[in-house]
């Protein structure tokens, strides 16, 4: 113990080295299992790519409906200006005759 330390209170130990320490060892393991997980892909490599086919597709069908949905609401804004469609307004009806509402 040093001598400017206070005698009832113990040293704590440092976070910086433990806490890296855990990182290093939580990066060890993913890397493992990256690596246990590309060897058995490449085991079966046949069955893995209708397998990664099949999400691919999956993932894709969503997004082109999408799409598909977006460019009919498009398409149907094109048919229908907004000319044809007039908003009247309270000046429009005291020229009219009718009284405003």
């Amino acid at each position: 113990m040093k001598a400017d330390e206070p005698a009832g209170r113990p040293r704590r130990p440092a976070q910086k080295p433990r806490l890296r320490r855990r990182f290093n060892t939580w990066l060890l393991q993913h890397a493992e299992a990256l690596v246990g997980s590309l060897g058995q892909y490449l085991r079966y490599p046949a069955g893995n790519l209708l397998t990664t086919a099949v999400i691919g597709i999956a993932l894709a069908l969503p997004a082109g409906f999408y799409l598909l949905l977006d460019n009919a609401r498009a398409v149907q804004a094109l048919g229908r200006p907004a000319a044809d469609h007039p908003v009247p307004t309270q000046r429009d009806r005291r020229g009219q005759g009718g009284r405003p509402q």
